[in-house]
């Protein structure tokens, strides 16, 4: 038997209104849970909010007990506030519904990854300079966050935040030869008071800066065999290598090139007969 109310009694509001914020590939959500007072009530009426011009209310009558519901269909990114409103009653010739106040909490979901990130050697200085370009996410994006690492003890990471619409960043001041993963991470929102700083998931590619140039080279005759022989030697180049191709060419018709790899790092010099 439903419990009757007089017009002046309004339903207790909820003591604790919990929200937690997740987004699916194709399907962002938020989780709403909440604990009822000890009271006579009939349910609540739960109302998903980004107060964006288009965008229509998400609302769901919940019957008591229940104290959680899910909204779906979502925009990534986007900062909504949910409210909750406690009624007891339904509307009709004997009976009235009455609503509580409501309580209140604002979520942003995750939002969209980058589509895809490309990574080339600077053209203007491919040794020491990385070029980096991403396709822009969908959703509610204010920036993306673009970082370079090496993973090398002692060099810190290179990291940029880059605001939305810019979808292109360099990164210069790097080590020629070396390897490195440059990550790509959407962000939404500022960190504050009634908002929150939302990453997507890190979108990331690898590439090597070129290599140095070797100081100098210098080649003798052999002594061994002067006729035959070349004493090939040059010092060592700067930065990350694993070793040096080394290349003898007359540019003569019907003579093979001379094509050697040196695959130790500190060798300096080659013989090439």
């Amino acid at each position: 038997m439903p419990f009757l109310k007089s017009e002046e009694q309004h339903p207790m509001m909820l003591a604790v209104l919990q929200l937690k914020g997740q987004i699916l590939l194709l399907m962002p959500h938020l989780m709403l849970a909440g604990l009822q007072q000890q009271v006579m009530l009939d349910g609540y009426r739960v109302v998903c909010s980004s107060g964006m011009s288009g965008e229509n209310d998400h609302e769901f009558n919940v019957t008591h007990p229940t104290t959680s519901q899910t909204f779906d269909n979502l925009v990534p990114g986007r900062l909504y506030t949910v409210s909750v409103y406690t009624y007891s009653g339904v509307d009709g010739a004997e009976d009235e519904r009455v609503e509580s106040n409501a309580v209140s909490e604002t979520r942003r979901t995750k939002p969209n990854d980058v589509g895809s990130v490309t990574v080339e050697r600077s053209n203007s200085s491919p040794n020491t300079s990385l070029d980096v370009s991403w396709t822009a996410a969908t959703g509610d994006v204010d920036g993306y966050r673009v970082v370079c690492s090496s993973g090398m003890s002692g060099e810190n990471d290179h990291e940029f935040n880059v605001t939305h619409p810019t979808t292109s960043q360099t990164f210069d001041n790097l080590v020629p030869g070396r390897l490195y993963t440059v990550s790509v991470y959407t962000y939404s929102g500022v960190d504050g008071a009634e908002d929150e700083r939302v990453e997507s998931n890190a979108v990331s590619e690898t590439r090597r800066t070129t290599p140095n140039d070797v100081g100098s080279v210098t080649v003798e005759r052999s002594t061994a065999s002067p006729n035959t022989s070349l004493d090939v030697s040059w010092t060592v180049a700067t930065g990350d290598l694993d070793g040096y191709r080394v290349v003898c060419s007359s540019g003569m018709s019907g003579e093979i090139d001379h094509d050697s790899m040196s695959l130790i790092r500190l060798q300096a010099r080659h013989l090439i007969t």
